[in-house]
């Protein structure tokens, strides 16, 4: 008789640890494939305190660093005279003055039309995740006070 329910618990043991070992390597898999990757999930976003907007295209690319497309909504024509943004290498990347030839001169209600603003940054790696602070610095019309815009740029995958 205690045979019996030796080999009855023993049954009982080794069912249950199929089943748990079966459980481990379907978490294993799904790890490995990155499910439980919370970057996965996470929105991407370039976010600027008002009167200036980031547009959509904006993207942080692995050669050159953070491409902005900004959208000047303040209710005058506005002179972009210096970028930064944060985590983008050695003491961050910062575009002083405007890259182009000119001025960096946006008009109201418009998108910056004198192209892509390009920060420079040393270490965004293709297809990592990117996240940073922005601060845009300007001057409304022909004025003098420089003002600044604050925001944040996420983005899943950086692109070469």
């Amino acid at each position: 008789m205690m045979e019996k329910r030796g080999q009855a618990a023993m049954e009982f043991l080794m069912t249950y640890g199929w089943a748990i070992l079966a459980a481990v390597i379907a978490i294993g898999v799904l790890a490995y494939f990155g499910v439980f990757s919370p970057g996965r999930f996470m929105t991407e976003t370039c976010v600027l305190s008002p009167p200036l907007a980031c547009e959509d295209d904006t993207l942080a690319s692995d050669t050159n660093g953070v491409v902005f497309l900004i959208r000047n909504g303040a209710g005058e024509q506005i002179n972009i005279t210096g970028i930064n943004v944060s985590n983008c290498g050695v003491g961050s990347g910062s575009l002083l003055g405007c890259a182009v030839s000119g001025s960096c001169m946006i008009d109201a209600g418009e998108t910056n039309t004198f192209g892509t603003i390009n920060v420079t940054c040393d270490d965004i790696a293709s297809g990592q995740q990117f996240r940073g602070n922005i601060d845009v610095y300007y001057t409304l019309g022909s004025g003098t006070r420089v003002l600044s815009s604050t925001g944040n740029i996420v983005r899943k995958q950086a692109v070469a």
